[in-house]
């Protein structure tokens, strides 16, 4: 699976446990969006996938994600904090940041 469809998986399994439901899983532009970025992602056999492997690491990804789409933190922003998670993945951070409306 990649990155943000792993991710989207993840919270879907937290919600289904009970657990709190994710604002951006609240909001309809966010899930369209979030859907297109998936579709591209399916579509493109050179993306590597970001290795988004537990709840904790899918909500911080979502997190960060959804901030960035609000505007809430610049592009850029996004790109560091993330690349302090996953020093190893920064050209899949940075093509899911050209993805940022």
């Amino acid at each position: 699976m990649k990155s943000v469809l792993s991710a989207i998986f993840l919270c879907a399994a937290l919600v289904m446990q009970g657990c709190a439901v994710h604002p951006a899983f609240e909001d309809d532009g966010y899930l369209r969006w979030s859907d297109s970025v998936i579709e591209k992602i399916k579509r493109n056999p050179s993306y590597k996938r970001i290795p988004i492997d537990t709840d904790e690491q899918a909500d911080q990804f979502i997190t960060l994600e959804y901030k960035a789409y609000k505007k809430e933190i610049t592009k850029q922003k996004f790109i560091e904090e993330l690349l302090k998670i996953y020093p190893n993945s920064k050209e899949s951070i940075e093509w899911n940041a050209n993805q940022l409306p």
